[in-house]
């Protein structure tokens, strides 16, 4: 026996102890079918992950490692969001009533939305015309706009619209199907705090 054999187990003690807690990094999505993050200082990526939240390819996401699991945790800067430019040409407009003037536009730059999650838009730069937006069908990425004055347009109008993908009204915060209930981590994490003490 070596003087130096107890302090070696206590070493060996901590080091097992580390690895029940667990790791949070951050990454890049690089795929959603099959969902995939390049973790910081990786070259590969990471398959196989759960997630919190919408995620699109690119964004910048927080990982939680633990317990042989990936869990993207949130995307820095809130949920996925953005803006579009769409423009309307003059015949394509249909009037409704006396003031309402519809178009139907398709908007292949929105994204579509993954389960649990619907299309939220908003008019952000109607060129000084008094317009509105709406998402008629979010997988076909169709949006309807109803520009409203005494007359309808007799050019080209171009509109920039901003979009965010929010969380279905009802839906439940779930990680995925094979995955555990979000409030499922407290406990886990009690569980391995426990066993640490």
């Amino acid at each position: 026996m070596s003087l130096l054999d107890p302090l070696r187990e206590q070493i060996g003690k901590i080091s097992d102890r580390t690895r029940l807690l667990p790791v949070f990094r951050w990454g890049n999505v690089t795929s959603i079918e099959p969902l995939a993050v390049t973790l910081d200082a990786d070259e590969a990526p990471t398959v196989g992950l759960s997630k919190l939240v919408a995620v699109m390819p690119g964004d910048r996401v927080l990982v939680l490692l633990w317990n042989r699991r990936a869990i993207i945790l949130g995307t820095a800067g809130g949920p996925p969001s953005g803006t579009v430019t769409v423009s309307v040409t003059e015949g394509r407009w249909v009037t409704r009533g006396s003031t309402q003037h519809m178009a139907e536009v398709i908007a292949s730059a929105l994204p579509t939305p993954p389960s649990g999650y619907v299309l939220s838009v908003s008019m952000c730069d109607t060129s000084g015309r008094w317009a509105f937006v709406g998402v008629k069908s979010a997988s076909a990425k169709i949006l309807t706009i109803m520009d409203v004055a005494n007359s309808k347009p007799t050019t080209t109008q171009t509109y920039t619209i901003a979009w965010q993908l929010v969380r279905s009204p009802g839906s439940t915060p779930r990680m995925s199907a094979t995955s555990f209930e979000t409030n499922e981590i407290d406990t886990l994490v009690e569980t391995h705090e426990t066993a640490l003490n």
